[in-house]
């Protein structure tokens, strides 16, 4: 029999399929570029942890020297000017060691979100994956209908008699007729 809207079901029913595939490579895709994303944010966080020891040693530096620098100023080797100066620059530097701590937990708040969004990614891929069974389950089920469209003889004969011919409507046994 020929049921042309069934065949077009099963085209476009094969056709989402082709569309769950192409979405579940996009969200593998994703999810791997989150992955690395975590990595990227775990090594910022390194990176962040050298900028406060380097801040800290800055800073220490400066208070050894303004410690010195005391000392010199009352024997008259130090000037005023100088004395400010170092006072300043151990400021400088431990405000900087303070910016670097700060930037580290800002960084590990980044590692947390990172980590989130890759679990994200893997539930993505999870439904993606569970929505391409669904198109071809779809898909399937529509040529389980297509095939009822083949009328087969439960045994094997010669045709004696055709009473229907093509293009002729059907209808069901039980409309009476």
């Amino acid at each position: 029999l020929r049921v042309p809207e069934l065949e077009q079901e099963l085209h476009a029913k094969a056709a989402r399929v082709g569309q769950a595939k192409a979405q579940l490579k996009q969200t593998r895709a994703a999810h791997e570029a989150a992955k690395a994303n975590v990595e990227t944010a775990k090594a910022i966080v390194l990176e962040t942890f050298a900028a406060i020891a380097r801040g800290e040693a800055e800073f220490l530096r400066w208070q050894a020297e303004l410690e010195r620098g005391k000392k010199l100023t009352t024997g008259l080797v130090y000037d005023k000017q100088t004395l400010d100066e170092v006072t300043f620059q151990k400021q400088a530097a431990h405000a900087g060691w303070e910016q670097a701590k700060a930037k580290h937990l800002a960084t590990k708040a980044g590692v947390i979100e990172s980590e989130a969004r890759r679990d994200k990614a893997a539930a993505d891929v999870e439904a993606a994956e569970s929505s391409l069974l669904v198109a071809e389950a779809d898909r399937d089920q529509a040529q389980v209908w297509l095939d009822y469209r083949d009328i087969r003889a439960p045994y094997d004969g010669v045709v004696t008699q055709r009473n229907v011919h093509t293009g002729h409507f059907l209808q069901t046994s039980s409309s009476g007729s």
